[in-house]
């Protein structure tokens, strides 16, 4: 979400990933990803937004999804400043492997 705004333009997998994470993990009215991703996107287009919106019902765990599309945690690094000194599995799921102190 962090990419979107700087570069207006969004891997075709990664809106994918948005929209399930939108709607399957944070229960959010897909009408609000949609809204972003067509203030934002300098693609956007009607017939292809809607269509990745109906897609958004699959459910893809964010974590392996990431292990997958970014093998090295290179891409999260660079778009989630904190996590820029991460390495390994704290990379792909923060929460579960760095101590609770760093979330406060």
């Amino acid at each position: 979400m962090r990419q979107l705004p700087h570069e207006a333009y969004m891997h075709n997998r990664l809106r994918m990933n948005v929209s399930s994470y939108l709607r399957t993990n944070l229960l959010l009215d897909y009408r609000r990803g949609e809204r972003w991703f067509v203030e934002n996107l300098v693609d956007w287009d009607l017939r292809n937004n809607t269509q990745g919106w109906e897609l958004s019902y699959t459910v893809f765990n964010p974590i392996s999804q990431a292990e997958k599309c970014d093998l090295h945690g290179d891409y999260i690094r660079t778009c989630v400043p904190e996590l820029k000194d991460t390495k390994g599995e704290a990379t792909f799921d923060p929460f579960n492997s760095l101590d609770k102190g760093e979330f406060k």
